[in-house]
Order: C-alpha cells, then structure tokens, then sequence
C-alpha cells in the first residue's frame, strides 16, 4: 500500500488559524504533527492552540520545548515536555488530561512527562498555529482535540495514523487534505473554513500512514519471518500469504526486513498489526536503522531479539522508509504487506484437572473446548478444591497465568502466575502437594489462561479461556 499525497498547514508567522470554539472542561486530548520552522529559533510565539483574547491558554514551544500554559495560581507552565524540538524535522506532540486533572505529555507515541499537580480549570481553544506571544512560523498536520482522555496504548498505536472522523471522543479533526482552498473538520462538527489569507496548504512530508507527500514508491523489500531463537530465516513472506506453521511458540518469531536499493541508507520502521473481527491491534512499532531491519530489534552478530511474537492470526505489516537514522528526512517509500499465519492451537496442548488440596488427589478433568462445560466435584469440599494446567513440551511454554473469574459478579477468586508444570491455581511445590486457597464454591466460572515463552509471564505466546459451571453431587 503506497501513500498518496496530502497537505500540511503552513502558518507564516502572521496569521493563526481561527476555528470554531472548543471548551474542553474534563479530560481531553490535543494533538499534532508540528515542524517548526528552520528561519526562527522556537520560542513562545509558535504554539499549536491557543485561547485568542481569552484568559491566557496555549500551547507554546518556549526553549523549544512543547509547554501547556494556563494562567492562574502557581507555575503557568502546567506540563513541560522533555523533548526539544529540532527545526525542520516532523515531530508529533499529544497533551492528554485524565479526569482527575493529571496532565501527560506524549512526543512521537511515547510518553515524554507527567505533570506533577492536576489541572482541572477549563481549557479553551479558538485558533491553530499560535500562540498567546504570537503566531508560529511553521508547519501543522493532523490536529486533533478529544473529550477524552487517550491511553498510551492508543496514542502509541495511531500517532502516525489518519483516523475516522466519527471516531468516540474526537471534536476536531483537521488533516488539511483536499482542495488546497477549504480547510474541512473531518468531524464534521464544526463548518468548512475557506483558506485565509496568511496561511497556506502545502505538500506534506509528515511521517502518516496514507498522507505524505514526500513518498509513493513501493518499498522494495523482501519480508522474512525469522526464529529468534535460532536466528535463523523461516519463510519469505509476500502480500496476501498464507503461512503454515508446525510450532507453536509465537513468542520466537519476528519480522526481518531487507531493502533491495542499495543506495538506501536511511531507517525504516515497522507496524505489525493483528487484524481481527474487523479491529485493528498494535502488535509492536520500531524503528531500525541497520538493516536487517528486525521488528523486534537485533544486534551486529546477527543474534534477533525476541518481544511478544505473534501467535496464528491475520496481520498487516506497515512499513515506512525515511532518508536518515531515527525516522527522520523525508519518507521515501512506504508498503504493506498482508499475511496470515496458520498453526495448532494451543487448546490442543492443554489439559485441564480438579484436584482436593487436602490429599493432593486428581478428581478428574474437563475439556478445554465445547459449551456447557460442567464438572461435578462431588465427594470434595468445596474450600479444598483446586484445580491445575498441563502444557504439552511441545508447545515450549515458560510460565502460564491463571485467573478465576465468578461469572456472577465478575470477582476474581484467584490470579497466580506459575513458571513450572502442573501449573496450579493456588500454588504446589515439587513434592506434588498442591496449596489451598480460599477454595472454589459453587457456581459459574471463567477461567483465563495466558500462556508465556519464558519465566515470569514474559513473552506472550496466546490464550484460551475456559467458561464452566461447578457444581456438587451433578444429578
């Protein structure tokens, strides 16, 4: 998947973009690609938002660094980023408020600071591109405002992301896309702005998936998917492929990439996602600058890292090549590469037994699979009752964590984590004797297995969950 074309707004120093009010009285989210300009060291003048002729609110780059201004009692400078802007580079800032007042500040999808006290006063926003010292020299690209607070995991997975513009939460939408004369809210909340005079749209060279200007060549790559513990290749990988697998330790797999150019010698970063019922996952985001270029990273002696992995499923692999280290210069290429990787199944390596604590006795066992599931612990009391996990050596799992759910109230009867087999919801030592806890009564049940490659619940290999009914004397 190639990009195409798009626009950024490019703010002269002169004018600010007005746009209809926004009061953001609870938690919010204010974010955007910014590329200052290379002509004026940054300073309090250039903002993202700003309160135009209210009390004074913005977001300014004072020393460079991104700030959230507010007057009022105590520091105006609410939250401060640690991130000094570098002139003519692309970088990506989101200020997020929780509803307790606690402000963060994210630069290019990872968190940068946390504010040390709550700011709770209401926060306005009238215009783009300024700043209450002035107005910015500069380009904007995919300005968003939220109602609501956005998690790490979901900045994290859509910073460099175009989003629809009916996606919960989002108020303000500006991708700058178009015509090149109206400026549109892809929310559709607020009403199409004619360009004014003062302000431009121009080519975008913003590192954002399906909005770049500075790429449209396909990448030219060769996929591979690697055994990280081996580190050896497995299978090359094409667009549209299906792969089948034998092993099922999704924890030692990752992604190599190669780039056939071999004039390139700038960086590439890799976005594998697990596309399932119709929803996308952020497996993992990195970027490289040595080729191969691994998902997960790797070293000079050519040992790959391991990270989550990925298990049997669809995903999608995004790729972006920039000209210099760090996903910095312009995009130079971009492409995506659609997969599907197919295996056993990690219920047909499990088994799972009741066991009475008191004389470390299996009562018997109950499918991992099917509906309706019932086991009937007649004969056992009910605070001696346990139960335990076996795994199959051949699924090469590590460590396995166990949580019992009551399906009535939704309580968690236990958690634990065991890194040896039988893994036991309570606890056993190596002599066999299985712990007691509090006993499990009578009832409907879902037990969580999540099973790892390595000691202490590291490395995800998948999980299954087992819903049942318990009951005493079944008829």
């Amino acid at each position: 998947m190639a990009m195409g074309d798009a626009l950024a707004l490019q703010v002269n120093g002169t004018t600010a973009l007005d746009i209809e009010d926004v009061v953001l009285d609870g938690a919010f989210t204010i974010e955007a690609w910014v590329n200052l300009s290379t002509f004026d060291p940054a300073d309090n003048r250039d903002g993202i938002v700003r309160n135009d002729g209210g009390p004074g609110q913005d977001i300014n780059f004072f020393a460079g660094q991104a700030r959230l201004f507010a007057t009022g009692p105590g520091n105006n400078d609410r939250l401060v980023a640690n991130f000094v802007a570098t002139p003519g580079e692309w970088a990506h800032y989101a200020f997020t408020r929780a509803d307790d007042g606690t402000l963060k500040v994210y630069v290019n999808g990872v968190l940068d600071n946390t504010g040390a006290l709550p700011f709770t006063d209401p926060f306005e926003i009238t215009e783009l591109g300024g700043a209450r010292a002035g107005v910015s020299n500069g380009l904007f690209d995919n300005v968003r405002i939220w109602d609501v607070e956005r998690s790490a995991g979901e900045i994290a997975a859509s910073f460099d992301q175009n989003l629809p513009g009916d996606s919960a939460g989002l108020l303000r939408s500006f991708g700058f896309d178009g015509d090149g004369n109206t400026i549109v809210d892809e929310t559709g909340n607020s009403a199409p702005i004619a360009l004014p005079s003062g302000l431009d749209l121009v080519t975008s060279t913003a590192p954002i998936e399906g909005a770049s200007g500075g790429g449209g060549d396909d990448a030219g790559i060769t996929l591979t998917l690697v055994d990280a513990k081996a580190d050896a290749a497995v299978v090359e990988i094409e667009d549209g492929d299906v792969v089948s697998l034998d092993d099922l330790d999704a924890g030692a797999r990752t992604l190599s990439v190669e780039v056939a150019d071999e004039d390139f010698d700038g960086s590439v970063k890799l976005k594998l996602y697990r596309l399932e019922d119709g929803e996308e996952t952020l497996v993992n985001a990195r970027t490289e600058n040595v080729e191969p270029y691994a998902l997960f990273g790797d070293n000079t002696r050519g040992d790959f890292f391991k990270g989550e992995g990925f298990g049997a499923g669809e995903y999608r692999l995004d790729l972006f090549l920039f000209e210099e280290d760090r996903g910095r210069g312009d995009l130079v290429a971009s492409e995506s590469v659609g997969f599907t990787i197919e295996g056993p199944a990690l219920e047909d390596f499990l088994s799972l037994s009741f066991v009475d604590t008191a004389s470390d006795a299996v009562i018997g066992d109950l499918p991992v699979t099917g509906d309706n599931l019932v086991f009937d612990a007649a004969g056992t009391d009910a605070e001696d009752l346990g139960l335990f996990v076996s795994v199959d050596e051949a699924a090469d799992v590590e460590s396995v964590r166990l949580t019992l759910r009551d399906l009535e109230d939704g309580s968690v009867v236990n958690r634990r984590v065991e890194n040896v087999d039988p893994y036991a919801l309570f606890g056993d030592n190596t002599k066999g004797n299985f712990f007691g806890g509090d006993g499990i009564e009578e009832g409907a049940y879902a037990l969580e297995l999540e099973f790892f490659a390595r000691n202490g619940a590291r490395d995800e290999i998948g999980s299954v969950e087992v819903e049942f009914d318990l009951v005493f004397d079944f008829a």
